[in-house]
């Protein structure tokens, strides 16, 4: 009988890339440990690098949304008077004077 040995991977990456790459691997049923599994096997096999499918639009925008929240700073919000602010913020600059 053949024994299967099995490798773990550890590998580094941004934070933001990280999610970003989840979130479209989670959108195709996937985990990211599946699919580095899945990319392995298909190197192996094929002798080629697998090229997937482009993302919809939709699901660019909303990655596109998600990495440029690892580049903007953040703004506590802990009075009902910052909330309101923070809600009616047009995003405009105000000119200041």
């Amino acid at each position: 009988m053949e024994k299967t040995v099995q490798k773990r991977l550890q590998y580094r990456i941004k934070s933001s890339d990280y999610e970003v790459a989840e979130y479209y691997i989670r959108q195709q049923g996937l985990t990211p440990s599946e699919i580095m599994s899945i990319v392995f096997t298909q190197i192996a096999h094929s002798g080629k690098l697998p090229i997937q499918t482009e993302a919809t639009e939709e699901e660019k925008a909303f990655a596109k949304i998600l990495a440029s929240s690892y580049t903007h700073p953040s703004e506590l919000v802990d009075t009902p008077e910052k909330l309101d602010a923070f809600f009616n913020d047009d995003g405009e600059l105000e000119d200041e004077i």
